[in-house]
């Protein structure tokens, strides 16, 4: 893939920039957009066929996720998809073949875990396998007890689990994003944040 022109880095730049400036976002948040929007692929999981309660968040959190790069699977936010899936319009077997395809093309993964699913279990133990950085997002408040295979598979590196309230969302994502950049892991895989 060529790179792109000289006057096109520019301009994203400027405007991430600018931003930044118009949305008093701290530089260092900054630097982490700049250095992970042209790199950065997240692969987004949440519940279809288990429930799709959770549509309305997963539409904001893919929102804040697409501030840190490229969302493969926006889909899954998407108010259109029942819990009946994509069935009209995809095989099972094409849907996983697609989004394994999706998975191993990713930097990172972020889970909304709440709404249980196995779905989003399998997608989890297949990232883990795959050695990718993993953000697990859990809201206490829904009164569910999160699974202990989701919550005892927390490393503190590759594998985090963060409960969480609604409004915290944009916090922790860009913590989480931070210590992906710092630890050098925007836009490669298998490297870890330091606690």
């Amino acid at each position: 893939m060529p790179a792109p022109p000289p006057n096109y880095v520019y301009y994203v730049r400027r405007t991430l920039q600018h931003a930044a400036r118009e949305n008093n976002t701290p530089p260092a948040a900054a630097a982490v957009v700049r250095r992970s929007a042209r790199t950065m692929k997240v692969y987004f999981c949440g519940s279809i066929r288990g429930g799709r309660d959770d549509a309305e968040l997963y539409q904001r959190i893919v929102r804040e996720l697409q501030r840190y790069g490229t969302v493969l699977t926006e889909h899954v936010s998407s108010p259109e998809l029942s819990d009946r899936g994509e069935e009209a319009s995809a095989t099972d077997r094409h849907i996983h073949d697609r989004d394994m395809e999706w998975l191993r093309e990713s930097d990172v993964v972020v889970a909304e875990v709440t709404q249980p699913s196995l779905g989003v279990g399998y997608e989890l133990g297949r990232a883990v396998t795959m050695k990718k950085n993993i953000l697990c997002l859990f809201r206490p408040s829904s009164g569910r007890s999160l699974s202990a295979m989701v919550r005892g598979a927390e490393d503190g590196r590759l594998f985090l689990v963060k409960d969480y309230s609604e409004e915290q969302v944009e916090e922790i994502l860009k913590d989480f994003f931070q210590r992906l950049a710092a630890a050098g892991a925007c836009g490669r895989r298998a490297r870890s944040p330091s606690p």
